[in-house]
């Protein structure tokens, strides 16, 4: 087998090849199967990022006879970049309600009316509705609920959550995020009862489906469509794990931009996205932070055309080293293309998470293997692998060893700088080093010293 394809098992034994290059595999694991969604069942498709799933969707799923006659279908996401994504590539097929329906009765309204587009909108409106009158399930014959691990997520959020992730937002701001997500919740707890009591079918497709195989409310109802295959994603050919980000910041400084390739950074608030900013930047990297397009700071023209160059055409431009992105950017896009294509092969991606959903949902933007993934990790600490050569088999007294500390500018989980015991320790976990301490005259008078003597 070559390295471009993918074995597949079959639910008959037989075992068959899938071409990599070919990114609708999921379409033909669906159709050598014969799979069809099954009645009274929270249908879960659980495949990699980059195996097609929407693709799925469009051109297997929405097309099976009982639903193409009357395409009475609703297809709900998580946020709105891919919202956006969405009526860029499938807008034609697609009747979008985004912000520019106001009023959720003309929604309902609308959805009661037969029309050959698929209809789209994010989970919490679509709860606020079904919350408001559960019988819009009756015009409605199929619900796919794409990026699903984030419904629960945001279901289970509670206010002491929100007010975490928006202290520096105004009241005002945190009651809309709280109704927001009342809406998710009410659709994530509700949707057993509708499996039970109307004919709508549901399919939850994600690449994270640990919320959804956990939730014990589900575990009754729950068909996973592709169990027992083997569905292979992009590789990542090295995982560094960190204790803070700060520590991360010297792999960058020591080597040349071209070692990296492309950088992907992830971190939660807009807030630590501008810090990191700062530091790439004065690393030498080009650097460019995107966000929520509903946050409360606007971003910059510049900003704005990377959004959309990434939405549009999967592309960032070669002038960035550099992609900063937030919660906001988790799902609703993928990097395919660079403006040269004979550039730029290697990426790398650095997750400022200790959350699994989130590390997998970050790397799966990148569509190509990736060479490096540093993610957060609580449970590791720094270590030092390796010491310049002119603060070895030589006495360092304090003036030295503040030297040292500088050079490796390590911080502890809290961010605070780590001073020369703890540093010491950390060289005395590598066994290629002796540590030898004490007392002698030096520079003309007695100071304590310790001596690092490679093995």
């Amino acid at each position: 087998m070559n390295n471009e394809q993918i074995l597949l098992n079959y639910k008959d034994g037989k075992v068959g090849y899938i071409d990599m290059q070919d990114r609708e595999f999921l379409t033909k694991v669906a159709r050598a199967n014969g799979y069809k969604i099954k009645k009274g069942k929270v249908n879960l498709v659980n495949a990699p990022c980059g195996c097609g799933k929407t693709t799925y969707f469009f051109n297997e799923l929405s097309q099976q006879d009982k639903y193409i006659e009357m395409k009475r279908i609703l297809y709900l996401v998580d946020t709105n970049m891919l919202e956006d994504s969405m009526v860029q590539e499938y807008g034609s097929m697609m009747k979008i309600y985004d912000k520019d329906w106001v009023n959720d009765l003309d929604i309902y309204l609308d959805l009661r009316e037969e029309q050959a587009k698929i209809r789209c909108m994010s989970y919490h409106r679509f709860g606020h509705l079904v919350k408001r009158d559960n019988s819009i399930l009756e015009h409605i014959d199929l619900i796919v609920i794409d990026e699903a691990h984030n419904l629960l997520k945001y279901s289970d959020m509670d206010s002491d959550v929100l007010t975490k992730n928006f202290k520096y937002a105004k009241d005002e701001e945190v009651r809309r995020a709280s109704e927001l997500l009342s809406g998710c919740s009410y659709l994530a707890h509700n949707l057993t009862r509708f499996i039970d009591e109307y004919d709508t079918d549901f399919v939850l497709m994600t690449a994270t489906p640990n919320r959804i195989m956990e939730h014990k409310p589900y575990s009754n109802y729950l068909y996973d469509v592709l169990e027992g295959y083997q569905l292979r994603g992009y590789s990542i050919d090295k995982t560094i794990p960190f204790d803070n980000i700060k520590n991360t910041f010297r792999f960058f400084k020591d080597k040349k931009h071209k070692d990296f390739g492309n950088i992907l950074v992830y971190s939660q608030t807009i807030k630590s996205c501008k810090e990191i900013e700062v530091q790439f930047k004065e690393m030498g990297f080009e650097t460019i932070v995107l966000w929520s397009t509903n946050a409360n700071e606007p971003m910059s023209k510049e900003q704005l055309i990377v959004r959309d160059n990434l939405i549009n055409k999967n592309l960032l431009l070669d002038l960035y080293d550099v992609l900063i992105i937030n919660d906001a950017y988790q799902t609703g896009w993928n990097l395919e293309n660079m403006e040269d294509t004979s550039l730029h092969k290697t990426f790398t991606v650095l997750v400022n998470s200790t959350d699994k959903d989130t590390i997998i949902q970050v790397t799966g933007r990148i569509r190509h293997d990736i060479k490096l993934l540093f993610h957060k990790d609580n449970s590791k600490k720094s270590k030092v692998t390796s010491i310049p050569s002119e603060f070895l088999n030589r006495p360092l007294i304090k003036e030295d060893k503040d030297k040292l500390v500088q050079h490796y500018d390590l911080v502890n989980k809290d961010g605070k700088q780590l001073k020369w015991s703890s540093i010491k320790n950390l060289i005395l976990e590598n066994d290629k080093f002796l540590i030898l301490s004490g007392r002698d005259k030096i520079n003309g008078k007695q100071q304590r010293f310790d001596k690092i003597i490679e093995k």
